[in-house]
């Protein structure tokens, strides 16, 4: 038995092995690595939850916003329980992110022609409104638009301003 792997080396003497030969498990798996990059990079960064998306987050944050008014207040009360974050997004506001007992919320703060607030909470998983109100910023009145949407010319009427 010795006697045949010596044969067996000898025969193999003085021929080349080339590169590939003896690098054929290297190339193997170099091939399938190009492979599955070349098919999921394209996806991470153009896909439905990539870089793509980022960047238009990016950019919509450039964008110049209007100031709410009463009018505006007045349609948002009317959707109350079917409001939208996306209903929001054409105004100038301020922003909050934040996780209370474990629900993920997202917080609109907008002036109102500067006399009022609205604050409006969104559930950020089912984009849900779970609060939204409506606050005079002179006296601190505030009304809930979820419960009383239809009271708020009543609150408007009495926290009017008088010049």
């Amino acid at each position: 038995m010795p006697y045949q792997r010596k044969k067996e080396v000898q025969d193999t003497i003085g021929e080349t092995e080339s590169f590939f030969s003896r690098n054929a498990r290297l190339l193997a798996f170099l091939i399938s690595i190009t492979v599955f990059l070349g098919v999921f990079i394209p996806l991470a960064l153009f896909g439905p939850w990539g870089l793509s998306e980022w960047l238009e987050s990016c950019a919509s944050e450039d964008v110049e916003r209007e100031e709410m008014t009463l009018d505006d207040v007045r349609a948002i009360a009317e959707k109350h329980k079917y409001l939208s974050m996306q209903a929001l997004e054409p105004f100038e506001r301020e922003e909050y992110h934040g996780e209370e007992m474990g629900l993920k919320y997202v917080s609109y703060q907008i002036t109102v022609e500067g006399d009022y607030y609205l604050l409006a909470n969104f559930n950020e998983t089912t984009g849900m409104v779970t609060y939204l109100s409506l606050t005079d910023l002179k006296t601190g009145e505030a009304l809930d638009l979820l419960e009383n949407p239809r009271d708020l010319d009543a609150f408007l009427a009495s926290t009017a301003r008088t010049e």
